[in-house]
């Protein structure tokens, strides 16, 4: 829907969402090999000790 809408907005979009992720530090890459390491268990104590809700 979107890529017919307005195919231009999406190369700005992935230009714009891929300069904040350089930013944070790791590339998409690095953070997928990361999640893909981390095991799941431990995000789910991290949710739970953080009680954000």
């Amino acid at each position: 829907m979107y890529e017919q809408d307005e195919p231009k907005d999406k190369g700005k979009k992935k230009e714009n969402a891929e300069k904040p992720v350089s930013l944070h530090g790791p590339t998409f890459q690095e953070v997928v090999k990361a999640l893909a390491e981390t095991p799941p268990i431990k995000s789910e104590d991290k949710e739970k000790k953080k009680p954000s809700n």
